[in-house]
Order: C-alpha cells, then structure tokens, then sequence
C-alpha cells in the first residue's frame, strides 16, 4: 500500500459520498482504499499500513480528526488481532497468515464445534473485539480519540477518569485522546488484554452494544 498521506487524501475523503468507496493506485499497483459505505449518515474511513508507517508518531491522523467538526472516533490497532478478536467463525481466518501469538489470545473464548467441524467463538468475550453501533465503533485499541458526539453515549468525564490507561487527556477540540496499553505490536500480550477488558468494562461495551447497536 502507499503510505499515508493526509496532504494528498484529506481533500478526497472530505467529498467522499456516505455511499462512494475510493480506491488511489500508484504506478506499482499499490492502493490506499477508503470504504464510504454505511447504514447511517456517516463514513467509516479504514487506513491500513505496515506499523513502520506508524512510527512516526499520529500528527497526520490529528489532523485528519480535527478536518472534520463531527468527528466521532478513531482507533489505532493491530488489524490481525482485531480481525481474529472480532470473527465468530474460525473459517474466516484461516486461510490468512496470522501468527501464532495473535491466534493464541483466543486460547480462553468459549467456543461451539459447528456441524462442518470448526470452531464459532463467543466473541462477546473477546476483549479485543470490535462493535458496530448505529454512528460509529467501540473498541479497546492501543491508541483511542474521541469526539463531542461520543460523549452523548460516554460523558466526557467518565472517559478522562479511566484509571489504567498508559497516557489519557483531552485535546484541542475537547477530543478525548485514551493511550490504553503500551506496544500495538504485542496486543495480545496479557497486560494489553488486561486494559482491553478494564475499558470494556468502563464504557461499558454490552449496554452500548444493546442500545446503539444495528437492528
């Protein structure tokens, strides 16, 4: 993929339709794809890198949240672990390479054995999984922002006072900036876990999922 670059795709996700997908190709044939398609009236913007594009700190993704005055949320994650954390059916991931490390933080979810022999997982123990609400996603990712929308579902307040997380303060905007556990790369580990489920169990993930969630 090409990497990101908020000077060049901010102007084109600021005039993406709810409904467009956008797809940018460089001469290699790598692509920075953008998925504008929802339910509601709002854009789910998925940007995925290599980490080493990350390193360089999160200016750009700042200022990507601060071009739009209905920011809702953003998360930085590892995409594996999140996609096995989020995923009923072992079929799904299978046939992708996922290490060894990411596949064994589904060690402990309960599980059924399906009638073709594979395993559906009960999710809703997963700390690291992901939900879709009717306006936006909850997550437990390394790095969180949130926006004043968010906090008709999660006072502000409630957020800034979370007690485990490595950083947590509120920004230019009144954005809410959560740093929730140390390293993206070892999302798996047990003390990453460990604040994964502190601030499901803060925001309370299964009341959000119940009262915002998709019919």
């Amino acid at each position: 993929m090409v990497p990101w670059d908020e000077r060049k795709h901010v102007k084109d996700i600021k005039a993406l339709s709810t409904r467009d997908d956008m797809s940018i190709l460089d001469k290699a044939g790598n692509s920075f794809a953008v998925d504008g398609s929802t339910f509601k009236k709002y854009q789910t913007i998925v940007i995925e890198q290599e980490q080493d594009l990350f390193d360089k700190g999160d200016k750009q993704f700042e200022k990507l949240i601060y071009s739009s005055d209905r920011f809702i949320s953003a998360y930085l994650y590892d995409a594996d672990y999140a996609f096995v954390q989020s995923a009923i059916s072992e079929t799904v991931f299978e046939e992708r390479e996922i290490s060894k490390e990411v596949l064994g933080s589904l060690s402990k979810t309960p599980f059924k054995t399906s009638i073709f022999g594979k395993r559906d997982y009960a999710i809703k123990f997963n700390p690291g999984r992901i939900v879709y609400l009717n306006n936006s996603v909850i997550m437990a990712a390394c790095k969180i922002w949130f926006g004043k929308p968010f906090f008709k579902a999660v006072p502000k307040n409630h957020l800034l006072s979370f007690p485990n997380a490595i950083e947590i303060k509120q920004m230019e905007g009144e954005i809410v900036y959560v740093h929730l556990f140390d390293k993206i790369s070892e999302s798996f580990s047990p003390e990453s876990m460990y604040n994964q489920w502190k601030w499901q169990e803060w925001i309370d993930f299964d009341n959000l999922e119940e009262k915002y969630c998709f019919p």
